[in-house]
């Protein structure tokens, strides 16, 4: 599923409720509806009270270590993110989630083809492409410069 972010990446990302959305398109349930959610664009973003922001910023790290097993030393703190502390730490967070979400797609793959089903690279394709989509990219590229 992409996304298209417009505009800058991190307030994109402020109320949380993209970050709600990567973890259950990764794995279904893995965050549950909050209050608020279901909104688009502009109204997505300057809906959320700092509260709700923050309690959906929270459930995305709890997803993000619970079903993805990030370690506490690799998530990134809410402030990191709302009150923009550490961009370069939730950016790492993402990246490494993509990483284990792509290992795990390559497993799964594995498994699947023993069984008789035939691949291609195209199928496994890059998950900061698909869900993160190229802002993410654009983003850690912008600030390594």
């Amino acid at each position: 599923a992409n996304t298209h972010i417009e505009g800058d990446l991190f307030d994109s990302l402020k109320n949380g409720e993209l970050l709600c959305d990567l973890a259950n398109c990764l794995v279904p349930g893995s965050v549950r509806k909050l209050s608020g959610s279901g909104m688009k664009g502009n109204a997505r973003r300057n809906s959320a009270s700092p509260f709700q922001a923050k309690e959906r910023i929270g459930a995305f790290l709890t997803a993000a270590r619970d079903e993805f097993k990030i370690g506490d030393t690799d998530l990134f703190k809410i402030s990191d993110l709302h009150d923009g502390a550490s961009p370069t730490q939730v950016l790492a967070c993402l990246s490494l989630m993509s990483k284990l979400n792509e290992r795990g797609r390559r497993s799964s793959v594995e498994q699947d083809t023993e069984a008789g089903d035939d691949f291609t690279e195209e199928m496994l394709g890059s998950l900061a492409q698909e869900v993160i989509g190229d802002a993410v990219m654009e983003q850690m590229m912008a600030e390594n410069t």
